[in-house]
């Protein structure tokens, strides 16, 4: 019985040594051109997700001048999704955010933090007004379960 385990065990061992590399040059250049286009929709993703972010800033402000009863829990997540200081919400509760898109190109800061500049209007029923703010995207790999995944966080700024 102990030999034919080792004997298994010996088979086993040498069939994995075998294995012969399956990666040919034309695989090489067409995960090289996947990559590429996989960063061009990521760049899209980072507007995509920017925006999705700001809606979600603004309606925090808005809900914090509706309900002042909430005003610390929504305190805690409006500085989560600031860089610095919260946004002033000179506005009645009754605004809304339309047209918000993207200006220019992102601006790489460093290998894990990437800007871009948003442009959104407020409208209320008084005033109508043109605003820009920067998304500050910051990325970060993470291992889980032998895979990587990326990890995103959007925090915006006036400057």
């Amino acid at each position: 019985m102990r030999q034919l385990i080792y004997l298994f065990g010996i088979l086993l061992c040498f069939s994995c040594s075998n294995r012969k590399s399956s990666m040919k040059s034309e695989d090489i250049m067409i995960n090289e051109s996947t990559l590429n286009n996989n960063n061009r929709s990521q760049v899209n993703s980072y507007e995509k997700l920017s925006i999705q972010k700001l809606a979600i800033y603004f309606d925090l402000l808005k809900l914090k001048k509706e309900h002042p009863e909430f005003k610390n829990d929504i305190l805690i997540q409006l500085k989560e999704l600031s860089k610095g200081s919260i946004l002033k919400n000179n506005f009645t509760s009754n605004f809304t955010i339309k047209n918000i898109h993207q200006i220019g190109d992102e601006i790489i800061i460093n290998d894990s933090i990437k800007k871009i500049q948003l442009t959104y209007q407020i409208t209320s029923k008084s005033i109508k007004k043109n605003d820009s703010i920067y998304a500050y995207i910051y990325t970060k790999n993470i291992f889980l379960n032998a895979q990587k995944k990326v990890s995103n966080k959007i925090k915006f700024s006036k400057s």
